[in-house]
């Protein structure tokens, strides 16, 4: 990692950034939303070793952008416990247990494990 903050460094996501990003102008959900955006935020810097302990709410938005990605996935997930999505013409769904685009947001962020 070359400097920090990086040019493109945004705070991480609030409540308030993610209905703005979902477009959810209600607040009959936030309380499931602030578990979901915990949980994420949670996840995402648990990976994300290369960002400084001492960042404070800085983070790049490619990681700001994976937060709000994995939040939305658990906030939906709520209406398929069990991974699988009920599409009425096409039959059933299964929900991978990874998002490619999450894992290539945070990937710069993560440090190599050798073993």
């Amino acid at each position: 990692m070359a400097t920090w903050p990086p040019p493109d460094a945004v705070t991480w996501p609030d409540v308030e950034a993610y209905k703005t990003w979902a477009r959810i102008g209600d607040t009959d959900d936030d309380e499931l939303i602030v578990t979901a955006l915990g949980a994420a935020t949670a996840a995402v810097k648990e990976r994300c070793t290369n960002i400084p302990l001492d960042a404070g709410d800085v983070c790049p938005a490619d990681v700001a952008q994976a937060v709000l990605l994995w939040t939305n996935r658990l906030f939906a997930r709520r209406n398929s416990p069990t991974g699988v999505v009920g599409i009425d013409e096409t039959g059933q769904a299964i929900l991978p247990g990874r998002d490619p685009d999450i894992v290539r947001l945070i990937s710069p962020w993560i440090s190599p494990v050798l073993a």
